[in-house]
Formats: C-alpha cells, structure tokens, sequence
C-alpha cells in the first residue's frame, strides 16, 4: 500500500508585508504627516522639570513618545543619540528636559531632517505655574491651536525667530490648510519682555458670538541660554519646496474666454516697408530695364 502523504502547505509571510507597509509610511511624503515628539529626560531633573514636560506633553497627545526612563545625553556636546532616537522612534522632533547646577530647570527643543538634528534652543524655566492650579473648562487633547507672538524680537532677533519656528512645528498637529474658525479651542500666547519669553495658553469658548479666553495653563518664564544652527546646505535641503506644491509659472500673453477657449496675444514689430522693398528679388525683365535706366543716366551726366 502506497503510503498517503499530505500536502505541504506554504507559509504565509505576513510580517514581510507589514514590514514593507511600515517603510511606505517612513518614505517622505509631498503632504507629511503630522510630526512626533519624543519627550526624554537627560542625567538628573526635578520635580518642576517632570511636572513642566507632562504639561506641555497635554498639547502634543497623541503625536508624542514619552520616555519615562533617563539617558545619559548631552545635545549640544553630542547629537548622536538624538538622531539615532529620531531614525528609531521616526520622530522628527524631540523636548530634552536637564537640570544641573550650573543650568537648572532646562528645557531643549530639538529639531531634526531626515534624522539629522537642524536646530536646537535651549531655555530655562524662570517661572512656572502647573495646569493643575488653573480652573475651569480645560481644552481637549490634541487640539486646533492658535498662536499669538507679541514682540519685534520674534522677526528681527534669529534666536526668537527660530523659536517661533520650532514652537509653530511642535504644536501644529492638524495639517490641513482650511478649516472651521470655531474649531480652534486652544491659543498659545508669547510675548518677549527683557529678553526673556513668556508663554500663556488659554482655551476658548464662544458666548453669545463673542470669543471667551480662559487661561488653563501652563504659564511660563523662558530665560534663553544655547542654541545651534544646522549648517546652510542642510537648512536649504531641509527647506526646498517639492515641484507637486510649486506655483506653476504664470503664462504670459494667454488668457480664456467666456466659452474656456485659450486666447493668445502676439506682440509684432511694424516691419518697415522700405527695407522690405529692397530684400525682393525682381524677376529678369524687370531687372534689365533697371539696368538700362541707370546706364541712360551715367550717358547723360557725362
């Protein structure tokens, strides 16, 4: 009796799908998605410093990574690790918080392209009031910010100017260009007295068509301390315009009518009629009795 064998069956490889599903996502995109956040803590910090980042951290939900665990970094002696974390975690942008005793109570926000850090701007916490101690209706997570900057230091100065910036990238968790004004239920407010920055987030509610502010915290005093600058190829690299989103070039002298038909104008120089006499050529006949005027002529004048 011949012996009765089974089939073998093919093993279905799912994790090869999902793991080419997974670099789709990380490929750059014309419309990126919205940018993640990884909050970590450096060698030593306090309880101010956790209690700052778990607030801040409340307007970044849910595009953000929380290390609860501490990490022997130092961004500005050495970027390494952040771009590593950046690649991993593929997160663009990272709030390092780092308390020392020559540099208590800071925070670091970091930017990077293409896992490359781009700027980086350190501040240290000056004053500090929790969410905790503001009452009244808090804003939901993940909200529709929008930002207030009062102060010529945010155009004129390039370390407040790159402040607004990378503020404008943590907190912009909707990509989309239009949308409802009475969507927008949380305003960030910051304004630079004496050269240090204060930061103020109220919610917003409407009463009777009028907007209501509430302040709901946190409040903050930013006194600046380092920051660092990509160099300017990585920053033009990280600042070139896809050719999808371009403005296409303004055709000149082409317009459409009423019915969608394309109507072109054409600029023509007045050709100078003399000068086009002389380029055509005579047929024979003509020619020879030319000849022979000019030959009567030079007869006469001797």
């Amino acid at each position: 009796m011949p012996s009765k064998t089974k089939p073998t069956e093919k093993k279905k490889s799912f994790h090869k799908k999902k793991g080419w599903k997974r670099l789709a996502e990380r490929e750059p995109k014309v419309k990126e998605n919205p940018k993640t956040a990884i909050f970590m803590k450096g060698r030593k910090t306090t309880q101010l410093l956790t209690e700052a980042m778990d607030d801040l951290g409340f307007y970044k939900k849910p595009y953000l990574k929380k290390f609860n665990h501490k990490h022997e970094i130092q961004p500005f002696d050495d970027e390494t690790p952040i771009e590593v974390y950046s690649k991993g975690q593929d997160a663009s942008l990272t709030l390092f918080g780092n308390s020392t005793k020559k540099r208590p109570n800071c925070l670091t926000f970091i930017r990077c392209y293409d896992h490359r850090v781009l700027d980086m701007i350190e501040l240290k916490i000056e004053e500090y009031t929790p969410i905790r101690e503001f009452k009244g209706e808090k804003p939901p997570t993940c909200p529709r910010v929008l930002f207030s900057f009062v102060g010529s230091a945010f155009e004129t100065d390039e370390q407040f100017k790159m402040f607004k910036n990378i503020i404008v990238d943590f907190y912009k968790n909707d990509q989309h260009d239009k949308f409802n004004v009475e969507e927008i239920t949380t305003v960030m407010a910051f304004s630079v007295v004496d050269g240090k920055i204060l930061m103020s987030v109220y919610h917003v509610t409407v009463d009777n068509n009028l907007p209501v502010y509430n302040e709901v915290g946190p409040r903050f005093v930013f006194a600046p301390e380092r920051n660092y600058f990509a160099a300017n190829d990585l920053r033009e690299e990280a600042m070139q315009i896809p050719p999808q989103l371009a403005k296409p070039k303004k055709k000149k002298n082409v317009t459409k009518d009423m019915f969608g038909q394309v109507i072109g104008k054409v600029h023509a120089q007045t050709e100078d009629l003399s000068q086009l006499a002389k380029k055509i050529r005579l047929p024979k006949a003509l020619r020879q009795e030319k000849k022979d005027k000019k030959e009567k002529k030079l007869t006469r004048k001797e």
